[in-house]
Order: C-alpha cells, then sequence, then structure tokens
C-alpha cells in the first residue's frame, strides 16, 4: 500500500476524484450508491510531515469537503 507522501503526490490540485473502496467500506457506503460520484480537488494542504488533506468539490451535496488524500482515488475524466 502506498505511503501518505506518495498518495499527495499524486493527488493535485485539478484532479477529478472518489472515494476509495475502503473508505466507503469503512463509513457502511454502498459502492452502487456511490458509483458515479466525483470531485474536483480544488486545494492540497499539507497538515504534517506526514499528513495532506484536499478540498474537494462533489458533483453530490452531503459529502466532506475535506478529506484526507489517502481516501481519494484519481479518476480520468
Amino acid at each position: 500500500m502506498p505511503n501518505q507522501a506518495e498518495v499527495s503526490q499524486r493527488i493535485q490540485e485539478g484532479d477529478t476524484v472518489t472515494l476509495t473502496q475502503s473508505f466507503m467500506d469503512r463509513h457502511g457506503l454502498h459502492r452502487d450508491s456511490m458509483t458515479f460520484i466525483r470531485g474536483k480537488v480544488t486545494a492540497v494542504h499539507r497538515i504534517s510531515v506526514s499528513l495532506f488533506m484536499a478540498d474537494i468539490e462533489w458533483n453530490r451535496p452531503g459529502l466532506s469537503k475535506r478529506l484526507n488524500v489517502k481516501n481519494l482515488v484519481k479518476v480520468e475524466n
């Protein structure tokens, strides 16, 4: 599994992302209902040496606007 720094280098401002399967599983979110969830990363913040958070504009309401980048997967547009 990639470490936090590796993931943060892959997730950049302007990227389109979705939630990781492990994040959905931990929060009881069903894959079928989340299939079309997409968000645009508007900023990436380095909180500490090993913690990066991304601000995201989601295509659906009700999702957190800031998430740890380890919970995100980049998707092709």
